[in-house]
This record gives C-alpha cells, sequence and structure tokens, in this order.
C-alpha cells in the first residue's frame, strides 16, 4: 500500500461524513469513496493486479478515473495515466514502453501480455508530450509524491471548505494537485467533463454551480 493512500485514508477517518467528490451529478462522501476504493483494488487483485504490476489508466474525467487512481495505490501497483484524448496507437506505444502488464479503460481491465516493468517504489509514471521525440517516462514514488504535496500545503494552505476543481489532462503533472490536495485536506474534487473544459463559458458556470474555491492551473 502506498503512503500516500494512507494518508488519504486517514484523512477520511476524520472528514468520514464530508463530501470528497463530485463528478458527473454524483457525489462521494469520504467514507463512501474510500469503500468503492478498496471494493475496486480488491477486484483488481482478483483479477491478478498486484504490487508487481505496472497499470495503464485510459479512462474519462470521472468519478471512475479517480476511484481507479485511489484502488492501484492502495494495491502498490505502478500506474500510468494516459490522456483520454490520446488515440489508441499512442497508448499503445506507452504500454509498450512503460512495460504495462495492465490496462484499465471504461470498458473494463485488458491484460496487454507484456511483462510488467520494473519500478521500484513508485507510484505512478508520467510521459512527457513526446513532442520533440519518443516519449520518456518520469517515475515517482509515493513517499516523493506525499513530500511534494506536504510542501505544496504549507504554501497554500488548502482548507477543509475548499472545492477544488479537477479539469487538467490525468497524465499532466498538475492533476495530482487538483486531486491529492483537496482528498489530504478533507476538501471536495470537482471534476469537470471533457466538454464543459473545453468551453470557457460552460466552465465559468459550472465553477459558479458547484462553488469553486480553488482553481489550481
Amino acid at each position: 500500500m502506498s503512503g500516500i493512500y494512507e494518508a488519504i485514508r486517514l484523512s477520511a477517518e476524520k472528514h468520514r461524513e464530508k463530501t470528497a467528490v463530485i463528478a458527473e451529478g454524483r457525489s462521494y462522501t469520504y467514507g463512501e469513496l474510500i469503500a468503492a476504493a478498496e471494493g475496486y483494488a480488491a477486484e483488481l487483485a482478483e483479477q491478478g493486479i498486484s504490487d508487481k504490476d505496472t497499470v495503464a489508466v485510459y479512462r474519462e474525467r470521472s468519478d471512475r478515473l479517480i476511484i481507479t487512481l485511489l484502488a492501484l495505490l492502495k494495491t502498490g501497483a505502478v500506474y500510468v495515466p494516459q490522456s483520454a484524448s490520446y488515440p489508441r496507437e499512442r497508448v499503445d506505444s506507452i504500454i509498450k514502453t512503460a512495460g504495462c502488464s495492465y490496462l484499465i479503460t471504461d470498458s473494463g481491465v485488458e491484460k496487454t501480455g507484456i511483462e510488467a516493468g520494473e519500478h521500484k517504489d513508485a507510484a505512478y509514471m508520467l510521459f512527457t508530450s513526446g513532442s520533440t521525440g519518443t516519449p520518456k517516462g518520469v517515475v515517482t514514488s509515493g513517499n516523493a509524491l506525499l513530500a511534494e504535496l506536504e510542501s505544496c500545503q504549507q504554501k497554500i494552505a488548502y482548507r477543509e471548505n475548499d472545492r477544488v476543481l479537477f479539469k487538467a489532462a490525468v497524465n499532466f503533472a498538475f492533476s495530482i494537485y487538483e486531486i491529492y490536495m483537496p482528498l489530504l485536506n478533507g476538501g471536495t474534487v470537482v471534476a469537470v467533463g471533457e466538454d464543459e473544459s473545453r468551453d470557457i463559458a460552460s466552465l465559468a458556470g459550472y465553477m459558479k454551480r458547484y462553488g469553486i474555491t480553488v482553481l489550481p492551473a
């Protein structure tokens, strides 16, 4: 189990009845979110995913994406997030480069037939855009992630009543702040859909409707 997951779990114990995630008109309390993540982690373990695996995640920005990331942190597997806007050919290339033994999509879990890459103590791997060449993966450990988030909290001081907009692509480094900072501090992650995130008027209306207090990017 990743240290960042344990920290989020402890936050959930403290804020059990508070709203943790809002997405697509659905909301989860902290208690419901952890229950969903641990339930999905158990399902993934039944399908063979363990702390020895590297898993690509290719899902739309949603509550299920957040639950998937938490579940993978719970299992100890390394996750490799992929933008939902990427063509499948690009995702397949990154899967091969990263050594992803599994792929999770909105349709389910797929075995890739690829031997899992060795990424000791890693929590996730992000790939560069590849605009100047072949995309390269940057591995981050759970301890390094937690230390970065704790440092961010000292500078910005996220509060329990904050509502943080999650609009970054999940393969973009800034997404870790939009997802994990509120969850560590009793706030609420508000995920915006792909269509609304691209239209300024729709995004402004969404932010007003859900009372967004923090826009990280």
